[in-house]
């Protein structure tokens, strides 16, 4: 997953002064009792999904935040793989949502073919 977290900010033609916002924002879940009884959690990891889910960037998509620094992408790109969360992100001219399997999407009016050599072997570039 940090490889493809890592490509993606290399794909991207920014700087940390930009702004990101989210929107479609969809929940899936926050852990709790119930789910981790379906699971079969023990407590100790239960613990450390709660210590996750009740705190920062959880916290703040949960309580309707809906704009971040653009620090907060790596973070805000791993919840969208993990599928914790589904929403868009929104920066300059970039919207960036997260499929099945893994697949990013990024929408640009930008050629990103050209910047093929920024990402690794196995992860492959579309241009729709």
């Amino acid at each position: 997953m940090l490889i493809l977290v890592k490509s993606v900010m290399n794909l991207l033609d920014i700087n940390n002064d930009n702004k990101i916002k989210i929107t479609d924002f969809e929940g899936s879940f926050k852990w709790d009792n119930l789910q981790a009884k379906q699971y079969e959690l023990d407590e100790s990891v239960l613990a450390l999904y709660e210590k996750d889910y009740t705190k920062d960037i959880y916290l703040d998509l949960y309580n309707g935040k809906r704009f971040f620094d653009y620090c907060k992408l790596p973070s805000l790109l791993k919840i969208l793989l993990r599928e914790e969360a589904w929403f868009v992100i929104s920066v300059d001219d970039y919207k960036i949502d997260v499929g099945y399997d893994y697949y990013i999407h990024i929408d640009t009016s930008q050629d990103l073919i050209k910047k093929a050599n920024l990402i690794p072997d196995g992860i492959y570039l579309e241009k729709f």
